[in-house]
């Protein structure tokens, strides 16, 4: 759920209702994949729950050390050529 909420940030979500309804709009078998339930629709209520227990700071330096790690990995070189020149 924090992944998905966070896509909804990053997408522009601006309240715990908009979040909700990002992540609502997912396919069922995606949300069903991450663990939330296919059908049921996810209250803002909940989400603000979530948030009031999660560790800012802990979430923070986990998503921003994730994200570091993905922008500093080196593009693979294209591979060199083997046959006669």
């Amino acid at each position: 759920m924090l992944a998905l909420s966070l896509l909804a940030v990053v997408s522009g979500a601006t309240s715990l209702t908009k979040i909700a309804r990002f992540i609502a709009g997912y396919d069922p078998d995606l949300r069903a994949r991450a663990g939330l339930p296919g059908t049921v629709r996810l209250a803002a209520s909940t989400l603000g729950r979530l948030f009031a227990r999660l560790d800012g700071d802990a979430f923070d330096t986990a998503t921003c050390t994730y994200l570091t790690a993905l922008a500093t990995c080196a593009p693979h070189p294209p591979p060199q050529a083997t046959g006669p020149q």
